[in-house]
């Protein structure tokens, strides 16, 4: 019976190292831009352009004005970064810090 708590030691001191670097592994991954993106809704004002909303959030974006042209016009549906209008509701990029 000692002999069996000798062998599964190193496991108890194993178990919780791997699962501690697991942890910090998804963090760190989690921590990238292209996994800690979200959504914002935003109303387009009287004026807006793709352009000038990115100018706008581009802090909270965290990625390049064509990203977030790209991600806008495909999450929303978009035929083309021109087809937004006054009073329209759009979801746009945002990085989880």
């Amino acid at each position: 019976m000692r002999d069996m708590r000798v062998l599964f030691r190193p496991a108890l001191v194993l178990i919780p190292v791997l699962a501690i670097g697991m942890l910090f592994m998804l963090r760190t991954q989690a921590s990238s831009p292209s996994e800690s993106i979200c959504y914002r809704s935003v109303r387009i004002e009287e004026g807006d352009t793709l352009n000038s909303i990115y100018t706008r959030y581009r802090e909270d974006s965290g990625i390049t004005r064509s990203e977030f042209i790209s991600y806008v016009v495909d999450v929303n549906d978009l035929k083309d970064q021109d087809h937004i209008h006054y009073d329209m509701y759009l979801l746009i990029p945002v990085t989880i810090r």
